[in-house]
């Protein structure tokens, strides 16, 4: 009995004393040896303790450096605490290993480029293999009550990076609950850890062998994954200032039936107080308060994923584009400045015996809440700005089975006022869309900035609303329907023109466009109470229309036209006003109470457009009615015009410019008929002009000279009016001729022809086919004819039909009235001396006289036979006979006596009206010459 409580005493104090001093003494100096040996002479344990009662060891002071530098360890302390159950269970229990205060630090530094090697890719049958090997492997048996880390730090330096990434993650705290793999039935396995940042990791495992399962679930929260910014801003143009992340799953794990080998469900994931920052610029691209995804169900090997809901939620993405126009969004991935490493040959691989198994998903619900989408616009006139606001946005049904359609529902707001819904369902296959659009007091000025830049618009106000659909259609055809209407718009432009123009209300009805190609039907538009000015400034090149044949020929030639279809057009109580300052004083012109109508308006149709407007012009009224193709109007195209009561002075400031004289009065009325077919132009207007008289002169370059009032006196009737009737011609088809050109052409000639023709307008307005310019007469006559009284007739009848007309009389002698005038005064000098003055004696006196002349001359010969007759006698001494200008003055004065008593006595024509002119010597005629006044 003594002998045996002296070994059991020397046996306690052996154990008392290995347990106690020898034990922690060798695992001091062997393992500190040992880990010399391996890790360097750094490598150190400063105390090792153990507890054989306790059955617990501990290790302080503990330090390891790698030889590479690039990794250490320093541990102040740990400690094991094993539990008495390890001798009855045959496997090591342990009660507690506690870790305090583990500080690891690390260093990744780049490395040399490992030669890429090939790869020869396992059959796909190989990984059920392995897991069906591991569901009957035999795991070693441990138990872990609890596993517990106090304090840590972990110091990450990464030099390999673009950026140097450097991350103290402190105080790391890790607890592991109840870890074994000694499963007898079910083990419950619990582990959670947590830093001071916020960061918490739950994990809960329950463990069962033959068949091995692994299920129960994860879950992290407060991850901050901003602080991995500089692993990806090599690859980015964007810092990711914050962003928080969780997630938790419930997991299963069964290695026994690898067809269900792994299945997460109830999973959420969550990124909360998202910020990303640019490197440069702005305070942030994308905001977002919170991106999560609720009722996650994934399933492995077949790659099918679920989602229940995704929501996003009171965010803001601000988009912008640069005056070169990048866009930052763009910009966020992909940098210039990022490494490009040499292409490196792609690793070869065997060919796989199957089909690799493609993902699947299914998403119930994408929704989004109050989010925002800024965009900004860098533009030459200023930065263009525009919020849209996302207060509800949802698709449902988006998968991976692209013949399966999800349906889209959203609102949006612009500005103050605007708002916007969209509704209907979209199949991706084949892009087939069916969409409800509407859209509610759109506020125009947010194009403002855009209307400035590209159209030189001054947008004021206006508001747009729209209700209809977009769908898709056979053969890749987008089609949308509905009906427009904007309202109280109001835009001004002021180069290179002064315009301003508006409308109370634009309503845009039957709406049906389609693409590829592009067709447009709609059904009516009604413009109610437009309103505009346009202001040609000074320097304008004037009002003259030029021709823009050659360009709209070489248009329609190289393009087919829109096809486009509008039933009915109309403009309802319009206005315009044209204030010309490229004449002085300017111009102003008015066009108000338009009315409008334009019935089936199309580029390729053969039916014609219908065109009916009334308007007041100056307070005159206007009419326009007839039908033209649009498409080529100068083909085939009738309008029938009336016009009355346009006071002419309105274009005094023309009249000056082109004709060098102002309109002091006049009224204007046309009545006209134009008909195109096949480019000719006939057209017939009749004109009545009332009381039109023209005033001062003007100084202008380009005045044509046309005697203005001459015409104008001579196309005045009685009472003052001007009937006129201008036939228009021409072929439109000639790139150099225009409908202006043609109208321009026939009223110059009008003018010039009635100056340079004054009688033959009057011939025409009396009905006479003579020319009223003179009345002939016999030689050495001053009595009237019959021929003579005929033309002074229709003369008279044209006097009293233009009172404002004078008439001058200018008379003239021909050579006969000479001959007979020379004849008198031989036969009064022949016969001065004689009593008798009868033929006979006469006779006697010309034979007398012309032998003396003979004689005189030396020319008499005695071989002349014949006497010559009295007329070649005559003729001999009329060469040497001087008619007496008084003579010539008489006849003269005599017939323009004879014209005048027949006109003022017998036609009654105003004395005052009528003038005489002196003897004109270089008219060959025995006339009088009339010349208007």
């Amino acid at each position: 009995m003594r002998k045996a409580l002296k070994i059991s005493g020397i046996l306690f104090i052996l154990y008392v004393l290995t347990g106690f001093l020898i034990l922690p003494f060798a695992i001091k100096f062997f393992g500190q040896r040992a880990l010399q040996k391996q890790f360097g002479e750094s490598a150190a344990i400063q105390k090792v303790t153990a507890n054989p009662f306790t059955w617990k060891l501990a290790i302080e002071g503990l330090t390891l450096n790698d030889p590479a530098e690039q990794w250490s360890l320093q541990l102040a302390s740990a400690s094991v605490d094993v539990s008495a159950a390890t001798v009855y269970k045959f496997h090591p229990v342990f009660d507690a290993i506690v870790i305090d205060t583990p500080d690891i630090g690390y260093v990744r530094t780049p490395s040399e480029p490992e030669e890429t090697p090939t790869i020869e890719e396992e059959p796909a049958g190989d990984w059920r293999e392995a897991l069906a090997d591991i569901n009957t492997l035999e795991l070693p048996k441990i138990q872990i009550d609890l596993f517990q880390i106090q304090h840590g730090s972990i110091d990450f330096r990464d030099e390999s990076n673009a950026e140097v990434y450097s991350q103290v993650i402190t105080p790391i705290n890790l607890t592991l609950h109840e870890f074994t793999t000694a499963v007898e039935n079910e083990d419950v396995i619990r582990f959670s850890a947590e830093t001071e940042q916020g960061t918490a990791l739950q994990f809960e495992a329950t463990l069962t062998e033959n068949p091995m399962t692994l299920s129960g679930l994860i879950e992290l929260s407060g991850f901050d994954i901003s602080r991995l910014s500089p692993y990806y801003k090599q690859y980015t143009q964007f810092e990711l200032a914050s962003a928080v992340f969780g997630m938790r799953f419930d997991y299963r794990i069964d290695l026994s039936d690898l067809d269900h080998l792994l299945v997460l469900s109830a999973g959420r994931l969550e990124l909360t107080d998202i910020l990303c920052r640019p490197l440069t610029g702005e305070d942030r691209v994308i905001s977002l308060n919170t991106a999560r995804l609720d009722g996650i169900q994934f399933k492995f090997p077949q790659l099918d994923l679920q989602v229940d809901k995704v929501t996003l939620q009171d965010g803001e993405t601000r988009i912008a584009r640069s005056a070169d126009g990048s866009i930052n969004l763009l910009r966020l991935v992909g940098s210039a400045e990022a490494p490009v490493a040499d292409e490196a040959p792609a690793p070869t691989t065997s060919e796989p015996t199957d089909e690799a198994t493609a993902l699947t998903y299914h998403f119930d619900s994408i929704e989004i809440l109050d989010y925002q989408i800024a965009w900004a616009d860098a533009l030459t006139s200023g930065e263009a700005n525009v919020t849209i606001d996302i207060p509800r946005a949802e698709i449902k049904g988006a998968s991976s089975d692209l013949s399966s359609p999800f349906t889209v529902s959203a609102d949006y707001g612009f500005g103050e006022t605007g708002s916007a819904h969209i509704e209907g369902s979209v199949i991706p296959e084949g892009a087939q869309i069916d969409l409800d659009l509407e859209v509610s007091t759109f506020p125009l000025t947010l194009l403002a900035n855009y209307a400035q830049e590209f159209g030189q618009l001054t947008l004021k106000s206006g508001t747009v609303d729209f209700d209809g659909k977009l769908q898709s259609q056979p053969n890749d055809r987008l089609q949308v329907t509905g009906a427009v209407n904007v309202t109280d718009f109001d835009m001004a432009t002021e180069t290179p023109n002064d315009l301003h123009a508006g409308w109370q209300a634009l309503d845009i009805t039957g709406i049906d466009v389609m693409t590829n190609p592009i067709a447009v039907k709609i059904e009516q538009i009604t413009l109610n109470a437009p309103k505009s000015q346009l202001r040609l400034p000074a320097t304008s090149s004037g009002a003259e229309p030029q021709s823009t044949e050659s360009t709209e020929s070489a248009s329609t030639s190289e393009s087919s036209p829109l096809d486009l279809l509008i039933n009915n057009i109309n403009i309802q109580s319009g206005s315009f006003t044209l204030i010309d300052e490229s004449v002085q004083p300017a111009g102003e012109f008015k066009i108000e109470q338009t009315e409008l109508k334009l019935g089936h308006l199309s580029f390729n149709s053969p039916q014609p457009t219908a065109l009916d407007l009334t308007a007041l012009v100056n307070q005159s009224h206007l009419t326009v009615k007839g039908q033209l193709y649009p498409a080529n109007p100068k083909q085939d195209s009738t309008l029938k015009i009336n016009m009355t009561g346009l006071t002419l002075p309105t274009f005094s400031s023309y009249s000056g410019k082109s004709v060098g004289r102002k309109i002091d009065n006049g009224v204007f009325a046309l009545d006209a008929h134009w008909t195109i077919k096949d480019s000719k132009l006939k057209a017939s207007n009749k004109i009545l002009i009332d009381q039109m008289s023209f005033g001062d002169k003007v100084d202008s370059d380009t005045a044509v000279t046309l005697p203005l009032d001459l015409a104008i006196t001579l196309l005045k009737g009685v009472n003052g009016e001007m009937d006129l009737s201008l036939p228009l011609s021409g072929d439109l088809s000639d790139p150099k001729a225009s409908v202006w050109q043609i109208v321009r052409t026939a009223v110059v000639g009008l003018v010039t022809n009635v100056a340079a023709a004054p009688f033959k307008l009057l011939s025409n307005l009396v009905g006479s086919e003579a020319d009223l310019s003179q009345v002939l007469f016999e030689p050495n006559s001053s009595q009237l004819n019959a021929d003579s009284i005929e033309r002074l007739n229709a003369i008279a009848k044209a006097l009293k039909a233009r009172p404002q007309i004078s008439l001058s009389l200018t008379p003239t002698l021909s050579n006969e009235d000479d001959t007979e005038l020379a004849k008198e005064a031989l036969r009064a000098k022949l016969l001065a001396d004689s009593k008798d003055t009868d033929d006979a004696t006469y006779q006697k006196h010309v034979a007398k006289a012309y032998k003396a002349k003979q004689k005189a001359s030396g020319t008499t010969s005695a071989h002349e036979t014949a006497e010559p007759s009295l007329t070649q006698m005559e003729i001999s001494l009329l060469a040497d006979t001087e008619v007496p200008s008084s003579a010539r003055k008489q006849l003269a004065q005599a017939r323009v006596a004879a014209v005048e008593s027949y006109l003022s006595t017998t036609s009654e024509i105003e004395d005052e009206r009528l003038s005489s002119q002196t003897f004109d010597p270089e008219n060959q005629s025995a006339s009088v010459q009339f010349e208007l006044k």
